[in-house]
């Protein structure tokens, strides 16, 4: 089981400042959460829970983080994609 995973598969927050996260690790932790809606909202006899109100206010503010998440590695993608390009125009130029 990875580090960043409990025996049962649950993601364990890391409150150490490290790399930022990849795109794997988001769609991991982005899974994780969409199982358990899906799983409660597939239920044979949904229940409404005295917590639901926090949990889906907790849900809506990870909603937005993991968004400008995926936007910033979009972001370095692309940014890492356009050095890639300049550097092999620079090289044709150089062959001319």
């Amino acid at each position: 089981m990875p580090q960043d995973r409990a025996d049962n598969g649950q993601f364990i927050a890391q409150n150490e400042l490290e790399a930022s996260m990849s795109r794997e690790e988001l769609l991991k932790m982005t899974s994780t959460l969409l199982k358990k809606m899906h799983a409660r909202c597939t239920a044979q006899r949904f229940r409404a829970k005295n917590d639901d109100n926090t949990w889906l206010a907790m849900v809506r503010a990870y909603s937005q983080c993991a968004s400008v998440q995926a936007a910033m590695l979009k972001d370095d993608y692309l940014d890492e994609i356009l050095r890639r390009l300049d550097e092999v125009e620079s090289r044709q130029a150089a062959k001319k």
